[in-house]
């Protein structure tokens, strides 16, 4: 009688001819991580486009407020646009964590919102020295 070659796919099979429950129960685990990875990446994806679409959201607020500007009686408007936009940015601005690039445009855009109105100078200070510092 000859002897099989003792190849790695023969012991394989046969040490998993042994260990069946061990076996699975390892894949089972593989397979949950990998898929648990596989979702978590694409929340994230889905997570940095909303982010980017709130983020270009609060731009336009302040463009509209920009061609706004021109229309006579229009400062009720333009304070309700300020206001929408700073609210946005301040959300952004609470969930970009430390990256500069960032928590800087919600920092510009504030800025440029309090030339336009000083009353919100004062009522996101806070938030433009919290985004400043970091």
């Amino acid at each position: 009688m000859a002897a099989r070659p003792d190849t790695f796919v023969y012991r394989l099979s046969r040490f998993t001819a042994r260990n069946r429950w061990g076996v699975a129960a390892t894949a089972a685990v593989v397979i949950s991580l990998a898929a648990g990875a596989l979702i978590s990446l694409s929340e994230a994806r889905v997570a940095q486009q909303r982010f980017q679409q709130v983020r270009k959201l609060a731009g336009r607020f302040i463009e509209l407020h920009d061609d706004v500007a021109r229309l006579p009686g229009s400062t009720r408007v333009r304070e309700k646009l300020v206001a929408t936009a700073l609210d946005y940015l301040d959300n952004l601005a609470r969930s970009a964590g430390n990256d500069p690039e960032l928590l800087h445009e919600p920092a510009a855009t504030l800025a440029a919102a309090s030339t336009s109105y000083p009353g919100c100078s004062r009522s996101h200070s806070r938030t433009m020295n919290d985004m400043t510092r970091r």
